[in-house]
């Protein structure tokens, strides 16, 4: 029919922008001419407004003319898009104004379990029994599907929004397939459902009214919320607040029994809300409950202020019910409460959770800023979306000046982690403040989520950047060659290390280091000057105890010097993976360093056998940089007999002298001999008196080195 050529349209356009979402450009360009020329075909009819269909040819053709054009969408956009595809079905953002659903068959009859496919006798029509009206909206109940926690979010929501309910379907009159508008996946998004509800031989499936047999559509609503969950019929736990607000959008909030709430400020707070149709709410209990049905959920219908009591019911039965609100967590183990949005500004990011190794600047951060001249109250829900595997997630909020946070800060507001996919966040901003969010989770899988921010004034809503704007991530590990450990250990000298070159900028830089491995792991930051003195834990311009797991430190470095960064564990035998951010106002050169005196190393050791020289004499056959390390091998004692090293070839001519002896217990180097392959070359090492330690000598070289004596 030429009517329906619209409703198609749209549903190809949505597919087509999806596609277009997953990169797949010939597709998208392939669905954005099919919808166009339905579009031309409807323009013809004129039966149309002409108003809508044209908002709607212009953007069927802005968007194909922008396909080729990879930034069209915008990161929110895209990942909103590509969020339609959700446990086996397409649910596109719903546009409220173009509001068009084909009056065409949809064989949607949804999954059953193998007891209630047992029973079923047909899938039936509702058309001819469908009842438009709000008549018995106030008389809903549970049957027999396990659907508790949405019918009591109907039950709530019904009091004062049963507008809100019916306007979440449409058309309101008799058709083939129906819309229905839900909030998941960051969005309203629609969900197209045929006219078809299942029928049982004596137990009813669905939501009914006790006093409205006919008022069907709000078993319909049920039917979309069942198609998106993706069980059908078979339906899964799930709660009343997080229900409320996939068929409202109002902000769900958990409270439970073990937060140490105040029950007298709680009434306070919630008592005129629930009045004036600011919040709904309702109860849910926990696995062992003495008086009521366990895990169960139960709606609310009024607050009485002169008894200070609740009244409740169950969505299976008739009566209701006063409960002592004193006495609510004596029999219940979470409130549940969705507030209103329409009294809040609302701002919204899409953003992607991906696992990080545990280091706590990679977690996803955004800056949240009150530029008002007053104090404001800022809510922040964390929504996680449909279709990835359970997982436990908290909001972390500090203080700050917005910034990306290398580690934790001054909190705001204390939070408690949750696996319900939801968490909301609820602190004060104070004139021109600002706030880092900083959200976790204990999921190893790529997961989607949104992040809303509802405040009565507008609040600046981002993504937080990293304090300065150079940025530096390296990748590394402590291995069987690299796990030194700390400066008390002759091997802390094996530990991963970087030099740092500072260009000349004018001033002192700064520099944020940020140091992340496993949680077990005690670490540390110890950087040098790159010069020629020998380690010593008194010439590190970092003082820090091990941390463990990670650790921060804000240092300035001068213009035009050159650093040397050494990561260290307190242990010699950790083996474990780290990460190193460096993040400076200007651009540092960061270089690797290796722990190799060269490609070819030779290793020796000797006595001194109570004498006080001893010469070794090699030679090599290309001229190449030599590098020469020499210990004492003194574990058991503190003593260590202070010694220095020269080099010269056999005629006498110096290479490099030295004329300083030293004790350092990570010995001595020499590092800046170029040997010449005319003549053999003889290594003196000294000692300050006679004794009898034994020493230890690397030789290290580009060329291969011959050992003379």
């Amino acid at each position: 029919m030429e009517q329906d050529n619209v409703p198609k349209a749209l549903r190809i356009l949505e597919r087509a922008k999806y596609q277009y979402a997953l990169g797949a450009t010939a597709n998208a360009k392939k669905l954005g001419i099919e919808a166009i020329n339905l579009l031309n075909s409807v323009l013809k009819d004129g039966a149309h407004d002409k108003v809508i269909l044209k908002e709607i040819c212009n953007d069927a053709i802005e968007f194909y003319q922008n396909i080729s054009n990879s930034k069209y969408l915008t990161f929110d956009e895209k990942l909103t898009w590509l969020s339609s595809s959700v446990n086996g079905g397409f649910f596109p953002p719903a546009i409220l104004k173009h509001s068009f659903i084909a009056d065409e068959e949809l064989n949607d009859e949804l999954h059953l379990s193998e007891d209630q496919t047992a029973k079923l006798t047909s899938w039936k029509s509702i058309n001819n029994d469908n009842d438009w009206s709000l008549d018995g909206i106030d008389h809903l109940y549970q049957d027999y599907l396990q659907d508790c926690s949405f019918v009591a979010s109907l039950i709530s929501l019904s009091k004062f929004n049963s507008k809100l309910l019916l306007n979440t379907i449409y058309p309101h009159k008799s058709s083939k397939r129906y819309g229905v508008t839900l909030h998941f996946n960051g969005c309203q998004r629609l969900v197209e459902i045929g006219d078809q509800l299942p029928v049982l031989s004596k137990e009813c499936l669905y939501i009914k009214s006790r006093s409205n047999e006919h008022l069907l559509w709000v078993s319909l609503i049920e039917k979309a919320y069942l198609k998106v969950q993706g069980h059908g019929y078979e339906a899964k736990g799930s709660n009343a607040s997080i229900d409320t607000y996939v068929v409202s959008g109002w902000i769900p909030q958990f409270i439970h029994a073990d937060q140490r709430v105040d029950l007298n400020s709680l009434w306070e707070d919630l008592y005129d809300s629930f009045q004036n149709n600011r919040l709904v709410l309702s109860l849910g209990t926990g696995k062992h409950s003495e008086y009521y049905y366990p895990n169960h959920d139960y709606s609310i219908l009024e607050l009485v202020e002169s008894t200070r009591s609740i009244v409740i019911k169950n969505p299976w039965e008739e009566s209701i019910r006063a409960v002592k609100f004193e006495e609510l967590f004596d029999h219940f183990e979470t409130l549940y409460i969705n507030w209103n949005p329409s009294n809040f500004i609302h701002t919204q990011m899409n953003f992607i959770w991906t696992y990080n190794d545990d280091i706590f600047f990679n977690n996803p951060q955004f800056s949240v800023t009150n530029d008002n001249p007053a104090t404001v109250e800022v809510w922040i829900l964390i929504e996680k979306f449909m279709g990835f595997e359970q997982s436990s997630i908290n909001v972390l909020v500090y203080q700050s000046n917005g910034q990306k946070l290398f580690s934790k800060g001054k909190s705001l507001v204390y939070n408690s982690s949750n696996n319900s996919g939801f968490h909301l966040s609820k602190f004060k901003l104070g004139a021109g403040q600002s706030a880092t969010i900083v959200v976790t989770n204990d999921s190893k899988q790529t997961q989607n989520f949104s992040i809303h921010a509802y405040s009565s004034k507008r609040v600046s809503l981002t993504k937080a950047k990293a304090q300065y704007p150079f940025l530096k991530s390296i990748k590394d590990e402590w291995d069987v060659d690299s796990c030194g450990g700390n400066w008390s250990h002759q091997s802390y000298v094996k530990n991963p290390q970087y030099q740092i070159e500072v260009p000349e900028a004018g001033q002192d830089v700064e520099v944020i280091f940020g140091l992340f491995s496993n949680k077990d792991v005690l670490l540390n930051l110890q950087l040098y000057w790159d010069d020629d003195k020998p380690f010593s834990e008194k010439a590190s311009l970092i003082h820090e105890k091990y941390h463990a797991g990670s650790m921060t430190k804000c240092i300035k470095l001068k213009s035009g010097q050159k650093y040397k960064l050494v990561m260290s564990t307190y242990d010699t035998d950790i083996l474990a993976p780290f990460r190193l951010l460096i993040n400076s106002n200007v651009g540092l050169s960061i270089q690797k360093l290796s722990s190799r005196l060269g490609l070819f190393l030779r290793t020796f050791k000797f006595d001194w056998n109570n004498k006080n020289r001893f010469k070794l004499k090699f030679q090599v056959k290309r001229e190449t940089p030599v590098k020469v390390h020499i210990w004492t091998d003194n574990l058991y004692s503190s003593y260590r007999p202070k010694i220095r090293a020269s080099l010269f070839y056999s005629d006498g001519r110096p290479i490099q002298i030295n004329t300083e002896f030293d004790d350092s217990i990570y010995g001595i180097w020499l590092k800046k001999a170029i040997i010449s392959p005319t003549d053999s070359v003889i290594l003196l090492i000294e000692r300050f008196e006679v004794g009898n330690d034994e020493m230890s000598i690397e030789i290290g070289s580009d060329q291969k080195i011959e050992v003379l004596t």
